[in-house]
């Protein structure tokens, strides 16, 4: 049977953009060969050929963590662990440089020329920087930039990692969070954010096994004892929840965020008393706060108090003093 025209035309572009994508390559344009490969993954239905030429761009390009994904969707997750990690753990364990990396504990793998480390530097910090004022797309920009020196760090896989959680490509962030976790076991910092990266996935068993495993590091952290109660929630164990953020509370018993967490699962656990107690609380505190009014609007509102409900809606977009 001969395939439609709209077919034909599909299975053109693909093979167009893997040609041209090729000759940028040999051209050394591997960044704009990249961008062809992309376009021809989503023309063809055969798609493993185009995932390995992506593979090897992206391991030109020093990006571990794409040719990785890059490589699972070409031959499977467990061939893509065994050869991959094998390259990373090569590159990453050479001795190191005596130069370390200002305002981070990380340092630039020996390889990066010393006439770069100046630039280098200054582009890992500019990442930072960037991260840190919501500015994810850029910094992910300058990450790949590094990668491309070669370096290829804990540090450098945990910010990259980060950024892409907060742009919602999860699966991407695990993949940088798991290469760290390959060059320094028992990370806790990296355990909670691979942890809340499955928890976006919506893979709680993934989740609950890091959450748990990091709070065997460091059993009072508060940031991983509130994401941990917040992923117990949404998988209906609201009872758990509750005690988990009470010991986020016992190390830091004025946090807004903790406090306003554990009012929702008592909402959600019916107990709306001791819920509106703690949006009362925080109310105290911040009288602007959106969330607490919106919460007291919602328990004002269970209970039949629909005027008053309606006046902490108002409040919690802004509309009333």
């Amino acid at each position: 049977m001969l395939m439609s025209t709209r077919l034909q035309r599909v299975f053109a572009k693909g093979a167009l953009g893997r040609v041209i994508a090729l000759v940028l390559e040999v051209l050394g344009a591997e960044e704009q060969a990249l961008r062809w490969v992309d376009r021809s993954l989503k023309w063809v239905s055969e798609p493993a050929q185009v995932h390995l030429q992506a593979t090897r761009l992206c391991l030109k390009r020093g990006r571990v963590d794409q040719a990785i994904w890059h490589w699972r969707k070409a031959v499977g997750e467990e061939q893509s662990k065994a050869s991959l990690l094998y390259w990373l753990k090569r590159t990453n364990y050479l001795p190191d440089s005596p130069a370390y990396l200002v305002s981070f504990p990380g340092k630039l793998n020996s390889y990066v020329p010393h006439g770069r480390l100046d630039s280098c530097v200054l582009l890992f910090n500019l990442s930072l920087v960037l991260s840190k004022t919501g500015c994810h797309q850029k910094a992910l920009e300058y990450y790949q930039l590094l990668q491309a020196e070669g370096m290829n760090t804990v540090e450098l896989l945990n910010n990259k990692g980060y950024n892409l959680y907060h742009l919602g490509r999860y699966e991407e962030a695990v993949l940088c969070y798991e290469l760290a976790r390959e060059m320094v076991s028992g990370n806790g910092l990296l355990l909670t954010n691979l942890a809340a990266c499955y928890q976006r996935l919506k893979i709680y068993p993934q989740a609950i096994k890091h959450y748990e495993a990091a709070l065997q590091g460091a059993a009072d952290d508060p940031i991983t004892l509130n994401n941990y109660a917040c992923c117990l929630v949404e998988i209906g164990r609201s009872e758990e929840a509750l005690e988990i953020y009470n010991r986020a509370l016992v190390v830091s018993p004025g946090n807004k965020t903790y406090l306003l967490n554990k009012a929702v699962c008592l909402f959600i656990l019916q107990r709306n008393k001791d819920s509106m107690i703690i949006c009362d609380q925080v109310l105290a505190q911040e009288p602007y706060c959106f969330e607490a009014w919106g919460l007291r609007g919602n328990l004002l509102n269970v209970t039949g108090q629909s005027k008053e409900a309606a006046v902490c809606y108002s409040r919690a977009l802004g509309l009333a003093c």
